[in-house]
């Protein structure tokens, strides 16, 4: 029988692993801090990547999970510069962390609107970014990342998703489709550049959801009416809120 291959010295083994070590630690706030220029200073990463890089063969920047999550750990240190450096050598930006979400999830849930713009514009081949930030997620629960950035009122996320050309209007929430309307008023989201975002770009203020319920319904049945009344007060109402159409109320005109 043929020999079995021979593995890698031990020696290259461990230089590499080192190497990788050496990055994670410069993107660590501890490692930041310590730099000679300062938590700022971009110097010390990229001279531990370009040491990783005389280790890693061209292939492996794909493949290698450690460089998938030198990504992350680029992008918990907000560096923009390693994230990039990155992607040219290969390195996915679509992968998800341990609870399931990608990089628009967690920059929508977080209000970081220029990962957002790195996405789009630095990473975005064959509509990356739309479908990072509207693909199906079977992984929790149906929540797309434009639904993070409502739930936590980031509405300098959605006010760039939709001039990225994201169609709000299209993003159903959930098991129980609901639209971004219904998000923002079951979270008791009051932000009024939200709600004129809403209106401009088609969101059905009106719309029911698969339980037959419009915005303003769950509003009240979660103790945020007071909220959806201040969010949709600047957007032509006319009617009394607390009027709820599915409970006969009807208030198609409420709305110039």
């Amino acid at each position: 029988s043929p020999a079995p291959a021979p593995h890698p010295p031990m020696a290259a083994q461990d230089n590499t692993t080192a190497a990788f070590t050496a990055v994670e630690y410069t993107l660590s706030p501890v490692g930041a801090a310590g730099a000679p220029g300062g938590a700022s200073d971009p110097k010390p990463a990229l001279d531990a990547l370009q040491q990783l890089e005389s280790l890693v063969q061209q292939p492996n920047w794909k493949k290698d999970p450690r460089c998938t999550q030198l990504m992350w750990r680029a992008f918990d240190a907000d560096r923009l510069d390693v994230m990039k450096w990155l992607h040219t050598k290969g390195t996915p930006a679509g992968s998800r962390n341990e609870r399931g979400w990608n990089m628009a999830h967690e920059a929508c849930h977080h209000g970081r609107p220029h990962i957002l713009v790195l996405l789009r514009d630095d990473f975005d081949h064959g509509h990356l970014f739309e479908e990072l930030a509207l693909g199906d997620d079977s992984l929790h629960g149906g929540t797309h990342a434009a639904s993070l950035a409502v739930m936590a009122g980031h509405t300098e996320v959605v006010q760039v998703l939709v001039e990225s050309g994201i169609y709000i209007a299209k993003v159903r929430h959930g098991a129980h489709s609901r639209n971004l309307a219904h998000v923002a008023a079951s979270h008791g989201r009051a932000e009024k550049k939200l709600w004129d975002l809403f209106g401009a770009h088609e969101v059905d203020l009106l719309g029911k959801d698969a339980q037959g319920k419009v915005p303003e319904d769950l509003a009240h049945e979660t103790g945020h009416a007071p909220a959806f009344a201040r969010g949709v007060s600047g957007l032509g109402w006319k009617g009394s809120p607390g009027t709820s159409p599915s409970k006969g109320g009807g208030y198609a005109d409420d709305f110039e």
